[in-house]
């Protein structure tokens, strides 16, 4: 679309509302399986080597654990290390809120093991490894979707594609890719019927500020980045995400 009174190149030709696309995974009914094999360690055996192996894996899980955390705005971390009543509220642990005087919500299973891994990863190696057992399954148990994603990326981002490949292949038929589009209008577009009006009216001498229509928006939309507070004209507008397609993965039966 072409602004009145502008040439060609102008940026505020370039307004357009474009298509926003992104992918997301479901995992149906069944148990999400992982890869076999990798180091085996007697955890028994307390040596630097088989300390900072435990403490290794349980790094890569909890970066992708805070990752997944991230994408989802704090939800995961939320549902995952805190038990919540019937109407969906955090349970307060009456006994230790009482000792401490401010409110502590009861923790769960994930969460106590989460902390005590560091805790007993120096002293008691299979308690350690017990703790990051816990942590896996509890993730698998409760968020089947969470677990997916922070096992793909924890192959992903520190072993081989293949290892990623072996583990999408062993659950292909639990996954369900979805793909989900948006449309987002700049808010240049939204402004312009009322820059247009401005300037065609003269509103408060516009005319006499800026050489050109052109200047003048540019001049208004800076004014508004600069003015955080500003809410006069529309802020541009994105619309719900909306699903285009839906796959599920069928194994091929001999």
């Amino acid at each position: 679309m072409r602004v009145f009174n502008t040439p060609f190149n102008s940026p505020l030709n370039n307004t357009d509302s474009r298509i926003e696309t992104r992918t997301r995974t479901e995992v149906g009914d069944g148990v999400i399986k992982t890869n076999r094999g990798g180091i085996s360690i007697d955890c028994k055996d307390m040596s630097k080597k088989n300390i900072d192996q435990y403490k290794k894996w349980f790094r890569e899980f909890a970066d992708e654990m805070n990752a997944y955390n991230r994408e989802t705005n704090g939800e995961f971390r939320n549902n995952a290390f805190f038990i919540f009543d019937e109407d969906g509220e955090r349970l307060i642990d009456e006994k230790k809120s009482e000792q401490t005087g401010r409110t502590i919500y009861k923790r769960s299973s994930v969460a106590r093991n989460f902390y005590e891994f560091n805790k007993n990863v120096r002293k008691d190696l299979c308690k350690a490894a017990a703790n990051l057992r816990r942590i896996r399954n509890g993730i698998k148990r409760g968020n089947k979707e969470a677990f997916y994603n922070i096992e793909r990326n924890r192959l992903s981002n520190n072993y081989s594609l293949k290892s990623v490949r072996d583990f999408e292949k062993l659950n292909q038929e639990l996954i369900t890719t979805i793909t989900e589009q948006r449309q987002i209008t700049d808010s240049v577009k939204e402004n312009l019927p009322g820059y247009l009006k401005s300037w065609e009216d003269n509103k408060d001498g516009v005319r006499s500020k800026y050489k050109t229509y052109e200047e003048y928006v540019v001049a208004a939309e800076q004014y508004k980045k600069d003015n955080p507070g500003w809410n006069k004209e529309q802020e541009g507008s994105t619309t719900p995400w909306i699903e285009t397609n839906r796959t599920t993965e069928k194994r091929n039966r001999t």
